[in-house]
């Protein structure tokens, strides 16, 4: 999940711990879960700026 994410397992944890990525245990110890349903979620919460002059108020 992390590789077809391009992020680390860290941050997925992470993700994972925050509540913006769903994700099924099984035994406690097996984690599953849809990337296209983790990719899809992530872009509904993310917004970026590409905007130069909103970094310095000018």
């Amino acid at each position: 999940m992390a590789a077809a994410m391009q992020v680390s397992l860290r941050c997925l944890t992470g993700m994972m711990n925050r509540g913006e990525i769903s994700y099924l245990k099984i035994n406690g110890r097996i984690v599953r879960s849809r990337p296209e349903d983790a990719l899809r979620r992530l872009n509904e919460k993310t917004l970026v700026c590409n905007d130069t002059t909103a970094e310095g108020g000018a």
